[in-house]
């Protein structure tokens, strides 16, 4: 863990209790008119910032004064979200122009001029910026400083060249000690023991289970025998009675007494033959379990010890870089190291010179606490309004921990699903960035409305659980910034099954002023337009453009709550 920030002021008043809406740029305004799926899922349909100049009125008119543009540099051919970068210095000419580009200079990042200079497509973002400032909105822009697209020329020089200079910007497994190299896979060991402790738990847990259950059978088979030897003796005792029958010969009495007698332990011959069988069946149940539990025994045995002498023996990174989730064309950046971290302070002060008001950081927990604190220390000294707000999602990336760089291990692994459950254990990571990020997009707070809109809870508790996250940051110096959905979640009226009546709900709660908190909301671009998808955006590849639909601009507009 690092030390935190030194006391540089700082001034965010302005941020405080705003009001953002989210602007997915290739998707909001100016978006071609025909298109097919292929291109909804990873394609342009180019939304730019141009025409988006031209529905700032509508965006005030509903009373925001933030909007949050997803990234705007020069990406990958099929880009169209902005995260693949492979040119931070420019904005992309399709984000700035849409599909009549006017000029298609890109830079070129190895330039080490080309930092300074203006293309056409970032005036384009500065008349934006002006635009919004005229209209008394501010802008914060989405900065992706974790990893680049594997075509950016940096990665291209130093995956080409082992004496790049670029070479260290990026973790080349070939290039590590052994011990660092090793230190890629503790987490895998510790989650191998996790593994085999929660294995040893449920076994122990059926073995209990099937004690009370054979437990609990010998007490019935007991009732059992004990009802049916009443039952017998009952029937002796009617049987009994109509041999008083005068009628009857005193002879044939005996003759009656002795077959009811024989009846009678004939019927507890034949119960017990019948207990006996059904023993012996359940003897046979239950050598067959122990078998089949002595073979998986022996299995797990076997797949253990392989387990372990995969542990010991010599193991090797999938990949020839680590990089972001393990998707190989995505490298991370080392921003330890100079001059990467110096390149992407610049590159953020030639952004707010241009204007912008505040930063969305991309993947946090990919960058050191070190760095933040670096980062955002430097941009304070000149622009101390300039808040940082995180996006710290850990609950999903347990199983990349090696390039998680600002949490420790041990903390990713308390949270393995992203649920009610986890609450806490987020609200821990949450409270360790406070002194080295201004703000976090708080995920604790979607998921508990989430669980309300899904059914899970109700309103009361709903607002119940809101309290207690709250409390636990009392006195803490950072903003909890408030949504329900965005470019990476499903829609909230598709969370709601498309009730609008219970949108309306969950929006009442985001738009509510918890006591001694004044944390900023995010409206995504749509959901004052009831914008839902017909199915979810997870369990199929490219599954998020669902939530990534252009907009329509038919404006059912409710207006009202957002003029509150």
């Amino acid at each position: 863990m690092s030390e935190k920030k030194e006391n540089i002021k700082t001034d965010f008043s302005w941020f405080s209790n705003s009001k953002i809406y989210q602007i997915f740029i290739d998707r909001f305004s100016g978006t071609k008119e025909k298109y097919n799926e292929e291109e909804l899922k990873k394609g342009f349909l180019y939304g730019n910032l141009k025409s988006a100049i031209n529905k700032l009125d509508y965006i005030k008119s509903l009373n925001f004064n933030v909007i949050w543009i997803t990234p705007f540099f020069v990406n990958q051919k099929n880009g169209y979200h902005g995260y693949h970068t492979i040119n931070f210095n420019h904005v992309d000419p399709r984000f700035a122009f849409g599909e009549n580009i006017e000029d298609d200079d890109t830079g070129n990042p190895l330039d080490e001029n080309d930092l300074n200079l203006i293309t056409k497509s970032d005036q384009v973002l500065i008349d934006f910026i002006h635009e919004c400032h005229y209209r008394n909105i501010k802008v914060m822009m989405d900065i992706v400083f974790n990893h680049v697209y594997e075509t950016h020329p940096f990665f291209q020089h130093a995956k080409n060249n082992i004496n790049s200079i670029y070479r260290k910007w990026f973790y080349f497994i070939e290039d590590m000690t052994e011990d660092e190299k090793n230190s890629l896979f503790p987490m895998y060991d510790i989650l191998e023991e996790r593994r085999l402790k929660k294995e040893k738990e449920e076994k122990e847990k059926k073995e209990k289970k099937e004690e009370i259950k054979e437990e609990k059978k010998e007490e019935m088979k007991e009732e059992i025998k004990e009802e049916k030897k009443e039952e017998i003796k009952e029937e002796i005792k009617e049987k009994k009675k109509e041999l008083t029958k005068e009628e009857i010969k005193e002879e044939k009495k005996e003759e009656m007494k002795e077959e009811i007698k024989k009846e009678g332990e004939e019927e507890i011959i034949k119960e017990n033959k019948e207990e006996n069988k059904e023993e012996i069946k359940e003897d046979n149940k239950e050598e067959k379990k122990e078998d089949n539990k002595e073979e998986k025994k022996e299995e797990n045995k076997d797949e253990n010890k392989e387990e372990k002498e995969y542990l010991k023996t010599e193991r090797k990174y999938p990949l020839a870089h680590l990089s972001f989730l393990n998707l190989g064309f995505l490298p991370k950046l080392n921003l330890d190291t100079e001059p990467c971290g110096t390149y992407m302070i610049n590159v953020l002060k030639k952004y707010i010179k241009m204007g912008i008001d505040a930063i969305r950081v991309d993947h946090a927990l990919g960058a050191s606490l070190n760095y933040l604190k670096r980062m955002t220390d430097e941009i304070h000294k000149e622009y101390p309004n300039i808040p940082f707000i995180g996006e710290v999602p850990p609950c999903t990336l347990i199983k990349f921990a090696e390039t998680i760089k600002s949490i420790s291990k041990e903390k990713l692994l308390l949270v393995e699903k992203e649920d009610l459950n986890s609450i806490p254990f987020v609200d821990q990571i949450f409270l360790d960035f406070e002194g080295y990020l201004n703000g976090l997009l708080d995920f604790n707070f979607k998921n508990i409305v989430k669980a309300f809109c899904e059914g899970e809870i109700d309103y009361d508790i709903c607002i119940k659980m809101l309290n207690e996250h709250y409390d636990k940051f009392k006195g803490k110096n950072i903003f909890l910034v408030k949504f329900l959905d965005s470019h990476d979640e499903n829609r909230l009226l598709f969370n709601c099954n498309n009730d609008k009546n219970l949108m309306m709900k969950a929006l009442t709660i985001l738009f509510t002023k918890f006591e001694g908190r004044n944390d900023p909301l995010i409206i995504y671009y749509g959901t004052e337009d009831f914008m839902s998808q017909s199915k979810t955006i997870y369990n199929e590849d490219y599954g998020d453009f669902r939530t990534r639909q252009p907009m329509n601009f038919i404006f059912e507009k409710m207006r009202d709550l957002f003029n509150d």
